[in-house]
């Protein structure tokens, strides 16, 4: 389709541990269905067992191109169903509580950010395997480590073939040391906290 699919992930009080997220669907028309619906997962691809990420979820709207605001209603516990106005374009925004680190689905602190997309990114069902791209605004001099491609020309921003592919590839974000190395031809990135005393080759 021709269904334009971009977001953008920004930080900007870490202590507060709130990811802002806006997801942007343009080209599309909203006119023959007159909704759509953006649900967060209850999986994390990896691990089995059911998860309850939209409790994180807080400020939730809607708009259309000229910013006004759609109505919207929630269909299940991780379903927000959006109401169109006809137009081609839809945009919501919100932000997610992100403070648990230890079990690798989201954490957001001073020190740094990690991002398991299951658990930050929503999707609209409708566009899954759509190609999509993502663009994180990173806290002060952070940098974003990820298994995504990146987006010729464009710091931080980042490119998935569809929603599934973006959800097996888990970003840090912080002042993490990447180092690079390949075998057979693949590359691998390998990162360590900023305040690590290592022997990079060694590992």
């Amino acid at each position: 389709s021709d269904v334009k699919l971009s977001y953008t992930v920004s930080m900007p009080f870490p202590s507060n541990h709130m990811y802002e997220i806006v997801y942007t669907v343009e080209n599309y028309d909203t006119s023959v269905e007159g909704s759509l619906d953006f649900s967060l997962p209850a999986w994390r691809s990896g691990r089995y067992n059911i998860q309850d990420f939209s409790s994180g979820v807080q400020e939730f709207s809607a708009e259309d191109i000229n910013s006004n605001k759609l109505s919207w209603s929630k269909t299940d516990k991780d379903t927000w169903r959006v109401k169109s106005n006809g137009g081609n374009f839809i945009k919501i925004k919100y932000k997610v509580f992100s403070n648990e680190f230890s079990i690798r689905t989201r954490g957001l602190s001073d020190e740094c950010g990690f991002i398991d997309a299951s658990a930050v990114i929503m999707f609209a069902e409708k566009f899954r395997f759509d190609p999509l791209t993502l663009k994180v605004i990173p806290f002060g001099s952070w940098h974003v480590t990820t298994g995504l491609d990146n987006l010729a020309g464009e710091d931080n921003t980042f490119y998935a073939k569809d929603y599934d592919y973006l959800a097996d590839c888990p970003m840090l974000i912080g002042n993490q040391k990447d180092h690079e190395f390949f075998t057979n031809d693949k590359k691998f990135v390998v990162s360590f906290p900023p305040d690590l005393n290592y022997d990079a080759d060694k590992v």
